[in-house]
């Protein structure tokens, strides 16, 4: 079998971003993908690993920077999904409203529903809303970003 070298050293730095971007393989989600001794590797969490220590398989390696191919050890730290969220959340990166890919109905129809409160059974028939759904929607907990 010939010797390819180091998977890592295949990336560019972003001048701009300090990103080291994979240029190898990636995934579906962007990340840099490699194979190692048969299994298929991330290459952000290879580069954690060989930078900056070992991983527990559960130990999800997160992006400061939110570049997927970024396999910078700087800009690259651990947490868990918990962790990942929460992040995301301060980032202001959670899909929300209509973006979201669950989403049944749009912004608009949820202000609508706010404020004529139509009913269980038009949320039902018109919108395909389940009586949860409806009623999260009215109290606030759902499409809380809207104002209406």
């Amino acid at each position: 079998m010939r010797d390819h070298g180091d998977p890592l050293d295949r990336y560019v730095i972003d001048p701009v971003t300090g990103c080291w971007e994979y240029s190898g393989g990636r995934d579906k989600d962007g990340y840099g993908k490699f194979k190692k001794n048969g299994k298929n590797v991330r290459a952000h969490r290879a580069s954690y690993e060989k930078n900056k220590g070992p991983l527990l398989e559960d130990d999800l390696v997160c992006h400061s920077c939110d570049n997927p191919p970024c396999i910078n050890p700087e800009h690259l730290f651990v947490g868990d999904h918990a962790v990942n969220h929460a992040d995301r959340g301060r980032k202001g990166r959670q899909a929300k409203g209509s973006c979201h890919g669950r989403s049944k109905i749009t912004e608009q129809q949820a202000i609508q529903l706010r404020l004529e409160r139509p009913g269980e059974r038009f949320a039902k028939e018109a919108l395909g809303l389940s009586r949860t759904q409806y009623y999260r929607i009215l109290r606030g907990e759902q499409w809380s970003e809207l104002h209406a």
